[in-house]
């Protein structure tokens, strides 16, 4: 009928067709003939549209229909209203062939843009965009979309690190881009986030520390920065310091800040009790304890084991380790586990001396193998 161009013939055929696909709704072959026939389903394009929708939602999974869908949308961007499951597939496919029209990307960025919720399937059609149009609102929607999921990993971090460089005005960009970041390792951080970070810090602990930490140890290539961290640094030296918190970033922070500009008799005093302060990191998930046994102590102190690491007080090296499971089962020789230490306390001696002589932890480290160094 589509051959021999018969009106009537072409009426009749769509027809009987139209019979056969209300009795085989999830036959998109059958619905895909009723696109080139004289049918209801394809009286105009918002038609043919809606019913390639339907299609979908029976099941097809088609490139034909996909395709089909993709030449409508090009050549009509406005049938394009919501970016539901079905219209995403179409468009992750016209992605991934480099199939979607100018004023159609322009159409798909436009309702992202006013997407409340996050969707993963909208990343999956504007990230391919971007590498062939990187335009700063694309980039923008891109952001928004992540941060609307809360995605912190890698791959977002790359998204929010050219947000930055753009200099895109959104809310909690920063923020993102900081606890997106690999804190395992060292890595620039961009001019524009230490500017923006310099003014109020609220980001998690661990982040705080990690930025700090940069802060510090690039003080002398970011200048004049330096000097509108200085104050919020101290602080947060301070109290972390007086809550008894350690790692290495504020190992290097109590160094290269307590020690060389906040010295005080308090804070030193402060200090001794977390100087012998070490990591032990387990190597198995079973571990749940790390028992430090020492004769001159009274009694063994445990340390919970947290993502297999413990903080654990070492005076000296006339101690015992042991690693203890949760059924109460311990283990010395037999398991294996890393001493991360994080000061060498013979440093500090002189210090230590002058305004800890009362600290527990301090007279323990003397009394130990060091009684030579006095």
């Amino acid at each position: 009928c589509l051959y021999n161009g018969d009106e009537y013939y072409s009426k009749l055929t769509a027809d009987k067709i139209t019979a056969i696909y209300q009795k085989q709704a999830d036959n998109w072959r059958i619905g895909w003939l009723l696109l080139y026939l004289p049918s209801d389903y394809a009286r105009s394009n918002s038609a043919k549209w809606n019913f390639i929708l339907q299609l979908m939602k029976n099941g097809c999974h088609s490139p034909v229909m996909y395709l089909e869908a993709l030449i409508l949308l090009n050549q009509t961007p406005s049938l394009l209203i919501h970016l539901q499951e079905e219209t995403l597939r179409i468009l992750i496919f016209g992605a991934k062939m480099q199939y979607l029209s100018d004023e159609l990307m322009q159409q798909v960025v436009s309702i992202a843009a006013r997407t409340k919720e996050y969707n993963k399937g909208i990343l999956k059609v504007l990230m391919p965009l971007y590498d062939k149009q990187p335009t700063q609102e694309l980039l923008r929607v891109i952001c928004m979309q992540l941060m609307k999921g809360e995605c912190c990993d890698k791959e977002s971090f790359i998204w929010y690190e050219r947000g930055i460089r753009e200099n895109l005005p959104l809310t909690k960009l920063y923020e993102n881009y900081m606890m997106s970041m690999d804190i395992c390792r060292e890595q620039e951080i961009q001019k524009n986030a230490l500017m923006y970070f310099s003014y109020q810090c609220a980001l998690p602990g661990e982040y705080t520390e990690y930025l700090y930490h940069y802060v510090v140890k690039n003080r002398d290539r970011i200048g004049e920065l330096y000097d509108a961290y200085a104050p919020q640094i101290g602080r947060f030296v301070i109290k972390q310091l007086y809550g008894g918190k350690i790692n290495s970033n504020l190992a290097y922070l109590y160094q290269e800040v307590l020690l060389k500009e906040m010295a005080t008799p308090d804070n030193i005093r402060q200090f001794a009790e977390i100087v012998f302060y070490n990591r032990i990191r387990v190597a198995d998930d079973d571990i749940v304890n790390v028992v430090v046994v020492d004769e001159r102590l009274k009694e063994e102190m445990i340390y919970p084991v947290t993502g297999r690491s413990a903080y654990v007080l070492l005076f000296s090296n006339d101690h015992t380790v042991l690693l203890e499971d949760a059924s109460g089962n311990r283990y010395f020789g037999t398991r294996e586990y890393q001493t991360e230490c994080y000061f060498f306390p013979r440093r500090f001696i002189p210090l230590l001396s002058e305004h800890a002589k009362d600290s527990i932890p301090y007279n323990l480290f003397v009394c130990g193998d060091n009684k030579e160094l006095f």
